[in-house]
Formats: structure tokens, C-alpha cells, sequence
């Protein structure tokens, strides 16, 4: 079964990815969930609502993976 794919907006550049929500968006790219923090157009996107957040076409994503250090 073929999943359809939209375009966003994530980080400044376009990607395509499936059509579902936002945890089935970062498992497509490789990226564990519980790592990141989002934005979505400008919002910061509570992970609580990830599973029920529908990605849509033209979406603004920004990705912000944690960083540890000393």
C-alpha cells in the first residue's frame, strides 16, 4: 500500500514526507521522537499533541534536537 506524501517546510528547506501526524513524520525521518522539541508555523508544538497533530502540505517545521555538553 502506497502512502501519499506532502511537501513541508522543515529547517528552511522543502522535504517530502507521508501524509500522517507528527510522530509518524519524525519516525519517517530517523528521528526519535522523545529527542526533539518542535515548532510548527511558528509555534511550539506540545508533544502531547504529536500523535492526534496532523502534518499538512506546506506546514513550517523546525526540528530542535537536544544537545549535551560541558
Amino acid at each position: 500500500m502506497e502512502t501519499n506524501r506532502i511537501t513541508v517546510r522543515i529547517n528552511g528547506a522543502d522535504r517530502e514526507v507521508p501524509e500522517g501526524n507528527v510522530v509518524a513524520m519524525l519516525e519517517s525521518l530517523g528521528i526519535v521522537p522523545a529527542s526533539v522539541v518542535l515548532e510548527i508555523n511558528e509555534e511550539v508544538a506540545p508533544r502531547t499533541t504529536w500523535p492526534e497533530r496532523p502534518v499538512r502540505a506546506g506546514d513550517r517545521i523546525e526540528i530542535l534536537k537536544f544537545v549535551g555538553g560541558g
